[in-house]
């Protein structure tokens, strides 16, 4: 991720408009959820929710680009790669709204956020990079805290939406890995850019070759669907924006609230309500993400400080 230090003339911004740019961004990434669900109800589907998003988002961060005289362009190999790294996001994304059509809100949402204990394992398996206490001790509580919260009602655990929920946390945690990679060669703005140019136009592709367009049956449809892009352009640019006041590993961490405030406006708008297990086991999942970033900013201060 390329940050960029603040300058000499460049007034710096206080730290708690960094924070609360992310939160912002972390409620913008939960109302998109809820309203992809609630458009459903409204005669859209996840294929076309999704191709609207990723579309109307990446002509928005185009054009604002381009206002802007920021650079657009990647170096082949880079651009290459983002684009295949589109291919893959475009199926992780539809797991996690197809998911949503079988499973509430606050379930998916949970078992998206098991991508960090994923990474954990895979950087375990692949590279030998030792757990530690704190990350093993964050795995063992998220998959306790991920089981508390599979005790609900059984007409919730459908195995259609329980198996889409962990493929598409599985599939971030894939994500997160190559685009750590990626980020090494290119910013993240260029990044995004490219690969949801390549995610939108697969969308595009399956709903032209299946005819499967499904759009909103009225007026209320229509304005949720049209606010996915822009909502989503929200998110990104809060996040972003709080990168560059209060570094990475903050604004990670804080994002980690993601889950928080997509559960609250899942239980206000959905009527979704959990019963005091289910929030216990959510407490424990989401309580293991900030574990992991503890963890990792340990590792971190030690190999700084290993001559």
């Amino acid at each position: 991720m390329s940050v960029l230090a603040p300058s000499a003339n460049r007034p710096v911004q206080p730290q708690w408009l960094g924070i609360l740019l992310v939160l912002i961004g972390a409620t913008a990434y939960g109302v998109l959820v809820v309203t992809a669900k609630l458009s459903y109800e409204h005669g859209t589907d996840p294929v076309t929710v999704l191709f609207v998003r990723a579309g109307g988002f990446f002509a928005l961060l185009l054009l604002f680009r381009r206002a802007t005289g920021r650079p657009i362009a990647l170096p082949p190999t880079t651009r290459y790669l983002c684009l295949v790294l589109g291919v893959f996001l475009s199926f992780q994304a539809w797991c996690n709204y197809a998911a949503i059509t079988f499973i509430p809100v606050s379930l998916a949402i949970l078992l998206l956020y098991t991508y960090p204990i994923f990474v954990a394992l895979a950087t375990r398996l692949i590279e030998r990079e030792r757990l530690g206490p704190i990350k093993a001790g964050a795995v063992f509580a998220a998959f306790a805290g991920l089981a508390l919260s599979l005790q609900v009602h059984p007409d919730a655990l459908d195995s259609r939406g329980l198996g889409l929920g962990l493929m598409a946390g599985l599939g971030l945690a894939i994500t997160v890995m190559i685009s750590s990679r990626i980020l090494r060669q290119a910013d993240s703005a260029r990044m995004t850019l490219h690969f949801t140019a390549s995610t939108s136009t697969c969308y595009l592709a399956v709903l032209v070759l299946t005819d499967g367009w499904a759009w909103p049956v009225d007026r209320i449809g229509w304005l949720l669907l049209l606010a996915m892009p822009l909502t989503y352009l929200v998110a990104m640019l809060c996040f972003y924006s709080a990168v560059k006041i209060i570094g990475p590993l903050k604004a990670a961490t804080f994002n980690n609230l993601e889950p928080v405030t997509t559960i609250l406006l899942a239980a206000l708008l959905l009527g979704e309500a959990l019963g005091p297990w289910q929030y216990v086991g959510a407490a424990l999942v989401i309580g293991s993400l900030f574990a992991m970033q503890i963890g990792d900013r340990r590792a971190k201060a030690r190999a700084a400080d290993t001559p």
